[in-house]
């Protein structure tokens, strides 16, 4: 998936300050989940053929809670990179 049309950054902060990142990247080919922590980065190619079949990946430590649902938009790589900072 080197061209996605479509993707989601994941961020998750933990207690103590430690960060995992993630992004889920798709195109008409696949779907891809890469996680990193450190320098430990986790890319795994999934079957995943709709948006609503993510659900389960993204709720998998949220037990008994509902998803979230979000309309689509789109965020400039610019406001991006300026939260990285």
């Amino acid at each position: 998936v080197c061209r996605p049309t479509q993707w989601l950054e994941l961020r998750f902060v933990g207690d103590r300050g430690a960060m995992l990142r993630g992004i889920i990247a798709r195109n008409a080919t696949g779907t891809i989940v890469a996680l990193r922590t450190g320098g430990l980065v986790t890319p795994t190619e999934m079957d995943i053929d709709h948006p609503q079949a993510l659900v389960p990946v993204l709720t998998v430590g949220l037990s008994g809670q509902t998803p979230a649902r979000f309309e689509d938009f789109s965020l400039p790589a610019r406001v991006g990179a300026k939260t990285d900072d």
